[in-house]
């Protein structure tokens, strides 16, 4: 879907072609828009029917969905009923031999196991480490259903894959036929590659994090969010920190801070010109001052004092949400907001970060 297209108006010409059309990539637009418009019960049913005549269109799109709704698991079961109905596409079998060979865990039936409502780790390392991570992704979880309320909560528990060292994470990652140095979210296979020991204090923000782009992909099209919203969020919610009761604080995020001090010159960027900045740049590249200052911009509007300012995000969410074209949910969102006009303000919160953090 376009930048200028809604799923709203997806669902609406989909539902009308319907009417004279039994074609299987039209019927998966139909169930993919539905799905992002909140019905998800609905999308997941409609497509569910379509298999049989469609066992690759309506298969692949009813994983995608379910693995949105649920998690891995209920994707690994909807891509063996694509299978056994003739849906034998190289994506379908891919992707399925690869959640299969995740499901059974980095060592095997040697895997140390935790699990709970919210957290399904399969680790390298000790059930107390396994534990350990378990407890930090239970929290960061409920933290985000607070923090970052815009979604819903998948079905499944968050499903981790955790690897003590780099070399065990890169041999069974190659094995799965992923490229060396995968980590963090991976949406294919809806779950997450961490590697550290989770009593290291710096290993924290390499799950808590990845933990936002799953937790969001559950509602949202994640194409859909700005590229600058996802770096700046994952950022500033990587560095949330926990009690022993679980009870979330939000320190900033000390090392982007040392990445904008790293830059001589002040703001790199505006704030327009950064939020302007295509998703490509942001994948392709950005590097550390960049990404240092889509954090300062999303921790800037998020803290400010002013309604109208720290309203931008919950706005941009709702309207997401309710089908509407990216760029127009984003300008929408902005309202009457001036981020130009806010420049100078956003250098203030700059310069206090430093001086107050560092």
């Amino acid at each position: 879907m376009g930048k200028d297209l809604s799923w709203k108006a997806c669902l609406e010409k989909a539902t009308h072609s319907r009417g004279s059309l039994d074609f299987g990539p039209l019927h998966s637009l139909h169930a993919e828009a539905a799905y992002r418009i909140g019905r998800y019960e609905d999308a997941l049913k409609d497509i569910g029917e379509k298999m049989e005549a469609w066992p690759v269109d309506a298969g692949r799109t009813w994983a995608a969905l379910a693995g949105w709704r649920f998690g891995p698991r209920e994707r690994l079961k909807i891509l063996d009923r694509a299978v056994a109905a003739g849906g034998v596409s190289p994506d379908i079998l891919t992707t399925r031999r690869r959640i299969q060979l995740a499901l059974e865990g980095p060592k095997g039936e040697e895997s140390s196991l935790h699990q709970s409502s919210s957290a399904y780790v399969l680790s390298t390392a000790t059930p107390e480490k396994a534990a350990k991570l378990g407890k930090l992704v239970e929290d960061q979880i409920r933290h985000l259903t607070k923090t970052a309320a815009y979604s819903v909560q998948a079905r499944e528990p968050a499903t981790v894959l955790h690897f003590m060292s780099e070399v065990e994470a890169d041999g069974f990652l190659g094995g799965m036929g992923l490229e060396k140095g995968t980590r963090g979210y991976l949406s294919e296979l809806r779950l997450l590659v961490v590697v550290g020991d989770p009593a290291w204090s710096r290993f924290r923000p390499r799950v808590l994090g990845p933990l936002f782009p799953w937790y969001m992909e559950t509602r949202y099209d994640l194409r859909a969010i700005p590229a600058w919203v996802m770096e700046g969020f994952t950022t500033m919610v990587a560095a949330t920190s926990f009690d022993d009761s679980g009870n979330a604080f939000s320190p900033v995020a000390r090392a982007a801070i040392k990445d904008m001090v790293s830059n001589p010159i002040g703001l790199r960027r505006p704030p327009t010109e950064l939020a302007g900045l295509p998703s490509s740049f942001w994948g392709e590249e950005a590097d550390a001052v960049d990404r240092a200052e889509a954090y300062l911009l999303v921790h800037f509007l998020w803290t400010h004092e002013s309604h109208e300012v720290n309203g931008f995000f919950r706005n941009l969410f709702t309207f997401l949400s309710r089908g509407l074209a990216p760029e127009t949910a984003y300008n929408q969102a902005l309202g009457t907001l001036d981020l130009e006009a806010l420049e100078d303000e956003v250098k203030l919160h700059r310069r206090h970060l430093i001086e107050t953090y560092l």
